[in-house]
């Protein structure tokens, strides 16, 4: 497999496709519960269209990988648009309900 560069722009919301290596992985009990702990989380950081605060979208499926030893650094970049809106963002764009109430001060 040749190497790849990931820019951190906003290039990766453009249409196309995607090639990631294919990672095989063994969980144990208690990796797969920190593991979902962390996704539920991250989804409730994530789940509002930054624009409408809607959470209906489409999205790609591309699966990011979660490196255990650095949570902070996990993005989820698949591609999303905002069925209300049609707002193109990332789902790491995405951002939590409370912090889009924020956002409009209510």
């Amino acid at each position: 497999m040749k190497g790849f560069n990931i820019k951190k722009t906003k290039e990766h919301n453009l249409p196309g496709y995607i090639y990631v290596p294919y990672v095989l992985s063994e969980h144990t009990e208690e990796s797969l519960k920190s593991y979902n702990d962390f996704m539920n989380e991250y989804k409730k950081k994530h789940e509002v269209c930054p624009k409408c605060g809607s959470t209906a979208h489409t999205s790609t499926l591309a699966g990011y990988i979660l490196n255990s030893d650095k949570p902070e650094d996990y993005k989820d970049l698949n591609r999303c648009k905002c069925i209300k809106c049609g707002n193109s963002h990332t789902c790491h764009d995405r951002i939590s309900e409370e912090e889009y109430k924020n956002k409009l001060n209510l």
